[in-house]
């Protein structure tokens, strides 16, 4: 079967080593066989791949899904219970929205047959908005596309990542919900720039709609368990709350003169953000300068207790 292969690839003037997901596709289209016969030919091209120690071709989606006619089913059927779920996300209220625009970011892409680990592990820099309004997605190991046919189910990936890539710009360069919240119904916010390409694109969220000040991807199981509630119609509602954490005086903010407010300086928001992340950077050692402590009273509690041990039987001779 590699022999097969090997003889393809220097016909059509391709590299059958290593040789990319698109490679693997095109030979197999181009000799049409039982799907028995395509896994086996997938299987000895990987093999070959992996004692050389490069990426397995045959790992990708498109591979996949033509080698099995049954996988390319279940994700047509996927992408149109997909697209029932984005149509019933709400589209008003915090942090009821903000939590809407996340779970429609990871319906859309779990329409393209990606796992919920490389979904989990995607970074803003790995999408892209496609000529034709569907989204291209540059995984660790392969590139996918969106379905074609979301549009025709109302569902619009360009737009709904374009959404979900400001709402991200916000929360990494203006992490304040008042601001998100602002944002999200509609009030003037401030000018950001796009999000970092590293910035991971799936980030927890707690009750209240905050996501962490560090950047933190969202894990593969948890972006499983959200779409698959989502898909199985099960998916436990977020309830309007105040954009703002407990613990703040509603009452003591509402008395406060607002006349008498001096104008806010444009870049405080920058100025806080940047005194946020520079507190963080020069806290995280805190807890093994905590440790060392803890250590060096634990060992003087020991010598202690060993001089006492000493001096003890000493003085009860002496007696």
């Amino acid at each position: 079967m590699w022999n097969l292969y090997e003889d393809w690839c220097v016909a059509v003037d391709r590299d059958p080593l290593p040789a990319g997901p698109d490679t693997l596709a095109a030979f197999l289209a181009a000799h049409p066989a039982a799907q028995g016969t395509q896994r086996r030919r997938v299987s000895v091209v990987n093999a070959v791949h992996r004692v050389a120690g490069h990426e397995e071709p045959g790992r990708a989606e498109a591979v996949r899904r033509a080698i099995d006619g049954r996988r390319a089913e279940r994700l047509a059927e996927r992408a149109d219970t997909a697209a029932r779920a984005i149509a019933r996300l709400p589209d008003s209220g915090w942090p009821t929205l903000l939590f809407a625009r996340r779970d429609a970011m990871l319906l859309t892409l779990a329409t393209t047959g990606m796992s919920f680990h490389a979904i989990a592990r995607l970074t803003c820099g790995q999408v892209d908005v496609t000529d034709i309004g569907g989204l291209r997605i540059r995984s660790d190991a392969e590139t996918v596309m969106t379905p074609r046919r979301l549009p025709v189910l109302g569902v619009h990936p360009a737009r709904i990542y374009e959404d979900w890539a400001r709402i991200r710009a916000l929360q990494h360069h203006l992490p304040s919900d008042r601001v998100l919240a602002a944002y999200l119904v509609g009030d003037p916010t401030p000018r950001v720039p796009p999000p970092p390409s590293q910035l991971p694109l799936l980030t927890p969220l707690d009750l209240w709609g905050a996501a962490p000040l560090a950047p933190t991807p969202l894990t593969g199981p948890a972006a499983a368990a959200i779409v698959r509630a989502h898909l199985a119609g099960v998916a436990a509602p977020h309830p309007p709350r105040a954009p703002h954490r407990p613990g703040l005086s509603t009452v003591e903010e509402s008395s406060a003169p607002v006349a008498a407010t001096r104008p806010l300086d444009p870049r405080s928001y920058g100025h806080g953000v940047d005194a946020r992340r520079s507190a963080l950077a020069a806290l995280v050692d805190v807890p093994d300068v905590l440790d060392a402590v803890e250590d060096k009273a634990e060992k003087l509690l020991a010598d202690l207790a060993a001089i006492l041990d000493t001096v003890g039987p000493e003085r009860e001779g002496s007696t």
